[in-house]
């Protein structure tokens, strides 16, 4: 209950009651709609494995990390209420899911959990906040970046990678300033959001860092709903949201000409509020639009009070 309120008697008690609630839902290009996707969970951050078929999400608004096949079946929690986790990442070999989770007292750390259940496992014991895994295609290593100053006290961001067979940790050329990273498909760019907010590019091979200037500013609503850039199936695409036309909207770059285009708009699809956890977007494994739509239920309640 929300906001008590005492009736001029003093003998009713007037209050707001009710639940956030979510559902995922997917832009269809043929009827410029949006309709339930994952049987329309209450959930955000969804990652899907490299074959399709499952999908590791975030619950919303509890914060705890699921898998189950893309229909919405053989559930399974994978951990407990008290670990919320973000970003999930599967594998390439479909055998581990990384996320971003932060324990109390602790700041966020990279985790790594088994598909098929088990406690999760700590792979980064960093002073600062981590965020955003991605998995090297040959599965040896993670990529993942800092939050940004206003979230980390002050700390410089930065985009690490850690060999997971080593533990040897590095620092990517050129990387600082930069943060929500994710990588391309095969492994030969790295997309990132700049201090300005704008999109930039590493090519793997060269280490070479561009910022796209030209590309709208990416929408950045908080630190529990970091939108990293999304990259298309055929890692020819970036898919980002900014709100650069007014309304919230999905973009794409295509990082062959860097030429930005409009996907779809978000207008028509009620949003949790700006700061809230579930303002959040990606694509599906067929490069489609996601988003959370809110369908929280509130109502005023009346209940009978009796003073002593």
């Amino acid at each position: 209950m929300q906001a008590p309120v005492s009736s001029p008697d003093g003998k009713k008690l007037f209050a707001i009651g009710g639940q956030n609630l979510g559902e995922v839902v997917r832009y269809d290009a043929n009827t410029n709609q949006f309709s339930p996707y994952v049987s329309g969970i209450s959930a955000i951050q969804l990652g899907f494995s490299h074959d399709g078929q499952w999908v590791a999400y975030t619950s919303y608004p509890e914060g705890g990390l699921y898998r189950s096949k893309v229909d919405g079946s053989e559930r399974l929690q994978l951990t407990s209420p008290h670990q919320p986790a973000i970003q999930p990442q599967w594998s390439p070999d479909g055998k581990q899911i990384a996320f971003a989770s932060r324990l109390p007292g602790k700041p966020s750390r990279i985790y790594a959990v088994s598909p098929d259940g088990g406690a999760p496992k700590e792979v980064t014991k960093g002073d600062r906040d981590e965020v955003c895994p991605n998995w090297l295609p040959d599965g040896n290593s993670l990529i993942f970046g800092n939050t940004p100053a206003e979230y980390s006290g002050g700390a410089p961001t930065a985009i690490h990678q850690l060999n997971l067979k080593t533990g040897e940790l590095s620092k990517l050329n050129g990387s600082e300033g930069y943060w929500a990273p994710e990588l391309s498909p095969d492994g030969a760019y790295l997309a990132a959001i700049s201090k300005s907010g704008r999109l930039a590019l590493l090519e793997w091979k060269t280490q070479k860092w561009t910022e796209l200037m030209q590309a709208p500013a990416i929408t950045i609503p908080c630190l529990a709903c970091v939108n990293p850039p999304t990259w298309s199936r055929d890692g020819r695409y970036v898919y980002f949201t900014s709100k650069a036309g007014g309304d919230e909207a999905f973009y794409r770059i295509d990082i062959k000409n860097y030429r930005a285009e409009r996907i779809a708009s978000l207008a028509s699809v009620k949003r949790p509020g700006s700061q809230s956890f579930g303002a959040w977007t990606g694509l599906a494994p067929d490069d489609s639009p996601l988003a959370l739509r809110d369908i929280s239920n509130y109502k005023i309640y009346a209940l009978d009070w009796q003073l002593p």
